[in-house]
């Protein structure tokens, strides 16, 4: 190399050499989307006691691009099916017991029965003496867990009556009204006569209305006349309008 006509390149002291840019790896390069790495991810939590109610869902989805709502609906979609599975399934095992206990208590209670004339002192009346007291305390152990499945099936009963009848929200003051003055047995018996009443109520102010209009329909008539020519009584005034019934509106925007 020649060093006048082709000088050496000068590297500065500190200078760092030139990184090469990151590779974009293709499309088909790009793992398949992990559900399982989604509920592993770390998420900022929400104060003890709020839960994220504060959120307007709503404006929140909507926020999102098309491929995250898409998401959204296909977790929401699946958290549904797995629910309404989940609940088949117990309401499945509550019957299941339910009948078990069922079929245990009639037999205990069938062995509970000792005869009038059973003689305790004999090796025969002794154990049937000892297998009666064995079973009504199995019959009374039991009665803690049919309660509950007695609870949990009414719990059940609830919660769908709510479901199908969603307007129940809008009687409940009235609900539970009628269920503190016991003029209704059950919260299904309350809310039926709560809508009535409501329903009543609701047909009974709209005949108030409809008469009262009328009223004022036919006082606006006899003051003014149907005629095209207005009454004596409202000479020099305004000139009123032809149509009655614009001319009864006139006159009620005039109050």
């Amino acid at each position: 190399m020649d060093p006048v006509n082709n000088p050496a390149p000068t590297i500065a002291p500190n200078a760092t050499p030139t990184q090469a840019a990151p590779v974009t790896p293709s499309p088909s390069a790009v793992a398949p989307f992990d559900l399982d790495a989604l509920l592993d991810a770390e998420l900022p939590l929400p104060p003890v006691g709020a839960k994220g109610h504060s959120l307007d869902a709503k404006s929140v989805v909507g926020a999102l691009p098309e491929d995250a709502k898409k998401l959204v609906a296909n977790l929401r979609d699946d958290y549904r099916t797995k629910t309404t599975k989940l609940a088949e399934e117990k309401r499945h095992i509550e019957a299941n017991q339910a009948a078990w206990l069922a079929s245990q208590e009639a037999n205990l209670r069938a062995q509970m029965d000792i005869p009038e004339d059973i003689d305790i002192f004999s090796s025969d009346g002794l154990a049937k003496y000892v297998q009666a007291k064995v079973a009504q305390a199995m019959l009374e152990a039991q009665q803690p867990l049919k309660q509950q499945l007695a609870t949990d099936a009414r719990k059940q009963e609830l919660e769908s009556f709510k479901q199908a009848h969603p307007d129940i929200d809008q009687h409940k003051v009235r609900i539970v009204a009628l269920l503190a003055a016991k003029q209704a047995s059950t919260p299904e018996q309350a809310y039926w006569i709560a809508k009535g009443e409501a329903s009543a109520a609701l047909a009974e102010e709209n005949a108030r209305l409809k008469a009262e209009q009328a009223e004022a329909a036919r006082g606006t008539l006899n003051k003014f006349g149907v005629g095209a020519s207005p009454h004596p009584s409202s000479a020099g005034k305004v000139e009123l309008p032809k149509d009655v019934y614009e001319r009864y509106l006139y006159f009620q925007n005039q109050k």
